[in-house]
């Protein structure tokens, strides 16, 4: 009767439901809001939702799940390589009334998505949403009509730190039908800020040349990077709202690329010829310069002979570095989808989980690829 009397107590204290609750993973959470009207209560409220993603970052236990791999031709969703068992399959956006829909950005729990009809190849038809897939939230964007009419469309992105702020930011970059010269352009951004539900229009004006890959940019630490083959590239410092000038790595001419974040550092990752060499690149904390953390060349790893050419076909796609308790990794994507993660730290290789989802090389020759962590969190759209 104790006993009994212990665990009803328990149930009716809110508090101590909260501090439990706040410890578990958001897929566990969105399954435990059918036990109880409390329970469903404190799980779907802002503030919880808030802090459960805050106390998983204070623990370190807000791990990525998948990594988005998106291509810089054709349809923008380009696979899906997953990093756990949990998450094996592309989100189902069955909650969103949305055909065709391409995912553009991931960003710390949330997605930046467009949904397209037709087959044109200008964005201005695209209707473009935010969304959660745990939570199967989302919110369209309504972007002024000017924006797509007037000029034309460079780029869109999407910027959320949780640990800074519940609210996110959509950074809209667009350009003068004409330049000032053949060789620059006149490039304006403007801003949608869902603390305040309105857009910021030509917040920023700014000047730029050929070779900046505004197509697809990468959120890390305050601001938005974008990649360029020239020796010099662009940033956007969200926070001061202002387009700043960063250098890039020298290397030499390459077959692939990839640009992206993993383990707090922003990234470059160049592969060689037979696509079997590549180099790391990571920027450095000031932004002042870029220095060659790895270089590898897995022909030259004991289990290339048994593992790459035995069964696997050739090399599809690679990935970013990435960082786990084991060291930091390149993940192989195969043609069958198969992966295979080659660890940089002692040079072993080990087989990986089956990609959810492939697009075709086509005829291009180099293959430019960014990398978007999922991460499955309580994550609000606000």
């Amino acid at each position: 009767m104790g006993d009994f009397g212990s665990a009803e107590e328990i149930g009716y204290n809110e508090d101590l439901i909260t501090e439990i609750l706040l410890n578990l993973p958001a897929k566990s959470l969105v399954r435990f809001k059918v036990v109880s009207k409390q329970w469903m209560s404190i799980i779907s409220g802002t503030n919880f939702c808030l802090a459960h993603t805050r106390c998983l970052h204070a623990k370190g236990s807000v791990k990525p799940s998948a990594l988005f791999i998106v291509r810089r031709y054709g349809q923008l969703s380009g696979m899906l390589l997953p990093l756990t068992r949990d998450c094996i399959r592309l989100p189902c956006f069955d909650f969103v009334d949305a055909p065709n829909v391409n995912i553009l950005q991931s960003c710390n729990g949330l997605l930046l998505c467009a949904s397209k009809t037709g087959y044109q190849p200008a964005w201005t038809n695209a209707r473009y949403f935010i969304c959660n897939p745990t939570t199967r939230k989302f919110k369209m964007l309504s972007i002024p009509r000017r924006l797509l009419q007037e000029f034309i469309f460079l780029s869109i992105n999407l910027a959320f730190d949780p640990l800074k702020s519940p609210h996110h930011k959509i950074i809209y970059l667009r350009r003068k039908r004409e330049g000032l010269l053949p060789w620059e352009f006149v490039g304006f951004i403007d801003i949608y800020s869902s603390e305040t539900n309105s857009w910021s229009l030509s917040i920023c004006k700014f000047s730029f040349g050929h070779g900046v890959e505004f197509s697809k940019g990468v959120f890390f630490n305050g601001a938005i990077y974008w990649f360029c083959e020239t020796h010099r590239s662009s940033y956007f410092d969200i926070e001061n709202e202002c387009m700043k000038s960063i250098p890039m790595p020298r290397f030499e001419t390459f077959r692939h690329w990839y640009f992206g974040e993993s383990g707090g550092y922003l990234n470059f990752t160049i592969a060689y010829s037979s696509s079997y060499a590549f180099q790391v690149f990571e920027m450095a904390a000031d932004r002042s310069s870029w220095y060659l953390k790895y270089r590898l060349n897995l022909t030259d790893l004991t289990f290339y002979k048994s593992v790459l050419s035995h069964s696997f076909g050739s090399i599809k796609y690679f990935c970013g570095i990435q960082s786990g308790e084991e060291g930091d990794s390149i993940v192989l994507v195969f043609e069958d989808g198969s992966t295979l993660s080659c660890n940089l730290k002692d040079r072993t290789i080990k087989k990986g989980l089956h990609c959810a989802a492939l697009i075709p090389d086509g005829h291009y020759f180099h293959l430019q690829l960014w990398g978007s962590q999922y991460f499955e969190t309580l994550a609000c759209i606000l």
